[in-house]
């Protein structure tokens, strides 16, 4: 009696065996074909959307740059023009005033033009209006006596003014060259149109630069006022050592952080304009796309298993209950089944 019991223990455990071993299987190729799908389609999109992201990044690089470009070289132009007539005026004070006027009438974007040891003519409108004093120039040309002497010597350069006058001020450092002396032409001039250009509200971050990294124009002033530098981020290392005028490259922050990144060099004065955005933003939707994906998958998983158990719950049952009824005509002494019509008790005799 014990020995039938331990026989009906044992062929219970087998088809529950039965059923864990079909669950396991079923298990193992739906995490194998879900895993693999979810890999390949998060790889390819994220591919195609990272090339979309690099794309934009360029984009709005090449546009700025652009604009960047035209603004300096309209100054450029403009103040030139008014020296050279200023030069041929030199004969009448009062013209020379009355152009200089002129000048900044139509050109009130622009702070002060100088030429060092020599001529220095001023916006009083603009220092007026925002309450500042002209001796700011005088502070901020002692802060630069090395790159005057160097632009007397052919060089150009681009500065950041508003940590002296703490408005937005950039100084466009040019050589000049009048009645045969090699000199300097400083150009300081309100950078408001750039910074609105700049200061969209898109996801890219774009900024402006000078030969040494110094922040010219970014969204964020505050930064630009205390007189950020950026010489030390990768993308910006990487502008200064090629000598290519724009690329694209990924790159990794101090912290860790993954970005997508654009630069284009200026023509004038070694500057540069960079966009980048987070790497994690630019695929914000494949990644949000990823994890839909992935609790989709979990719940036909479950789905897949509950069904799956259930199924070999019904199989396990049907077995057990064939070796029951078995045992019991075995234990009853019946007649072997009906093969077929053959009775093999006959065939013995």
């Amino acid at each position: 009696m014990g020995n039938k019991k331990e026989e009906k223990m044992k062929k219970q455990r087998k088809g529950k065996y039965i059923g864990a071993k079909l669950v396991l299987l079923v298990a193992f190729l739906v995490i194998i074909s879900l895993g693999t799908l979810t890999f390949l389609v998060n790889y390819f999109v994220g591919a195609e959307v990272q090339k979309t992201a690099e794309k934009n990044n360029h984009t709005i690089t090449t546009q700025l740059a652009y604009a960047a470009e035209n603004e300096l070289d309209s100054i450029r132009s403009t103040t030139f023009l008014m020296l050279d007539i200023l030069n041929a005026l030199s004969f009448s004070e009062e013209l020379s005033r009355q152009t200089s006027d002129f000048f900044f009438d139509r050109n009130q974007n622009i702070v002060s033009v100088i030429i060092p040891d020599n001529n220095t003519l001023i916006n009083n409108h603009f220092f007026i209006s925002n309450e500042i004093e002209i001796d700011f120039i005088t502070d901020f040309l002692t802060l630069h006596k090395d790159e005057i002497a160097r632009t007397e010597n052919g060089e150009s350069f681009l500065f950041n003014a508003a940590p002296v006058f703490k408005l937005p001020v950039l100084a466009l450092f040019l050589p000049w060259r009048e009645s045969g002396l090699n000199q300097a032409a400083i150009i300081l001039f309100s950078s408001n149109s750039l910074n609105t250009a700049f200061g969209t509200d898109s996801q890219n971050l774009s900024f402006m630069i000078n030969h040494d990294g110094e922040l010219l124009i970014h969204p964020d002033y505050n930064l630009i006022e205390a007189g950020t530098s950026m010489a030390k981020l990768p993308i910006v290392e990487q502008m200064r050592k090629n000598n290519d005028e724009n690329n694209q490259l990924s790159f990794t922050d101090s912290d860790g952080n993954e970005y997508l990144g654009s630069y284009s060099k200026l023509s004038m004065a070694d500057a540069g304009v960079l966009t980048i955005i987070k790497k994690s933003v630019a695929l914000k939707t494949v990644i949000n796309q990823t994890k839909q994906n992935i609790y989709i998958s979990l719940a036909f998983f479950f789905l897949i298993i509950l069904f799956i158990w259930l199924f070999s719950k019904s199989i396990s049952k049907l077995i057990q209950n064939n070796n029951s009824v078995a045992e019991e005509q075995k234990s009853l002494g019946s007649p072997t089944p009906d093969l077929g019509g053959v009775n093999l008790d006959a065939e013995k005799d």
